[in-house]
């Protein structure tokens, strides 16, 4: 046998040693939600990931298969019936469930990137049934208008707009938040979500000389939701942000890797991205709690989803393996349980800490390895210089970004 076998194996015994244990710790009680359906699954995903970020040994992109390995074996034990676990209908019998039945004093406005597909559609679906109205953040108006009329047709909601934006152009995002700025007051935006990504493509630069999926994944969302939070409710509103379960494969974070080209691997640059966008997200909660804001802020892994995100996989479209993953990965649908959970339970009275990353509708830790490079050999690496060269990529300095988190502030009367 090689010597990745007995490491995988090696690995699956100390993942169900550890599962075992969590699982019979009174945490188990204190995280249940009522989306989360298994919480042996959950503690079993979230010491994977764990025990691979402990490994730095391990190339990212080995990392991220690993990674995709176990929780593919995840859903097939305990979300696939197998174990005797609810099964795919149960799950999104309880999503519907959570999303209906509700009564607001008023129509929440939400704005969603990539609503129009995927999981942003049924996230999207899911708010509206919940009673909110939904401006779709599409990078086709076409793609947007098919998806305003699939939406009518499944929740019978015509409180449905959408603007094109373009993640990949700073100036679509100005553009974008301009209009937004330009038709709704001030304080109007209950929600954001920030779903829309990209993985795995063919590398290119964006008209902002910036590889692809770090600006889709991370500083177009960034750049966005920084630009937005003077339009955010002040009284209480929450951003999220998409991340993924690949940033346990990235074991360093490097601001010139957003400007690095890459050949037969961008699954690397792809886990640097999701990374990337946690820590900011996290670090962006702190600021705006530590000022005393009421915006809340969340990023978070929504699953192995199939959706059109694993196009550019090769793996993953080959005529019997495409059809083994159509059963063994989530729906789309049981990919929105987790950003519906934190968009909806502060309506119910939930309290929802912010600056958190979340998977299986359940807090999880990010990476305690994680190591931050400096684009200045002279600075010392810190969350400090890599906010600010987080900002630099955006063509924001660090001035502006604190003046609009000043201004998302209620006026002082």
């Amino acid at each position: 046998m090689s010597l990745w076998v007995y490491f995988v194996l090696a690995l699956l015994l100390m993942v169900f040693y550890s599962t075992v244990l969590l699982a019979r710790s009174n945490a188990r009680k204190d995280h249940c939600t009522p989306i989360n359906t298994n919480m042996t699954a959950t503690y079993f995903l979230h010491t994977v990931d764990h025990l691979i970020s402990q490994a730095p040994w391990l190339t990212t992109f080995i990392s991220v298969y690993l990674l995709g390995m176990f929780e593919t074996l995840s859903i097939v034990l305990w979300k696939r019936g197998l174990l005797g676990s609810p099964n795919q209908s149960h799950v999104e019998q309880l999503i519907d469930h959570l999303t209906r039945h509700r009564r607001l004093d008023r129509v929440p406005l939400a704005i969603i990137t990539g609503g129009d597909s995927g999981i942003g559609f049924e996230i999207s679906c899911g708010l509206l049934r919940a009673g909110f109205q939904v401006i779709l953040a599409s990078r086709s108006a076409t793609l947007a208008t098919e998806a305003q009329k699939k939406m009518h047709s499944l929740t019978k909601s015509n409180r449905t707009s959408f603007y094109v934006l373009d993640l990949c152009s700073y100036a679509s995002v100005h553009s974008f938040v301009n209009h937004i700025k330009d038709t709704y007051p001030r304080g109007a935006i209950d929600l954001l979500i920030n779903n829309a990504g990209v993985m795995n493509i063919p590398f290119a630069l964006t008209e902002d000389a910036i590889e692809t999926q770090f600006q889709t994944n991370c500083l177009s969302p960034m750049l966005l939701s920084l630009s937005l939070l003077p339009w955010m409710n002040p009284k209480r509103s929450h951003m999220l942000f998409a991340s993924s379960s690949t940033l346990y494969a990235a074991s360093h974070l490097d601001p010139t890797l957003a400007k690095t080209s890459y050949t037969l691997d961008g699954l690397t640059h792809y886990a640097h991205s999701k990374m990337a966008i946690a820590l900011a997200s996290k670090i962006l909660g702190q600021k705006l709690q530590a000022q005393g804001s009421q915006v809340l802020v969340s990023s978070y892994h929504p699953g192995t989803v199939r959706t059109n995100l694993f196009s550019s996989t090769t793996v993953f479209n080959l005529p019997f393996m495409s059809f083994l993953f159509d059963f063994i990965m989530l729906t789309p649908k049981e990919g929105s349980a987790t950003p519906l959970y934190l968009a909806l339970s502060p309506l119910d009275g939930e309290s929802i800490p912010t600056a958190q990353f979340w998977s299986e509708a359940a807090i999880q830790p990010l990476p305690t390895l994680i190591r931050i490079q400096s684009k200045s050999p002279y600075a010392k690496p810190s969350l400090d210089t890599f906010w600010t060269n987080m900002l630099a990529l955006c063509d924001v300095s660090p001035l502006q970004a604190n003046e609009w988190i000043k201004d998302s502030f209620p006026p002082v009367k």
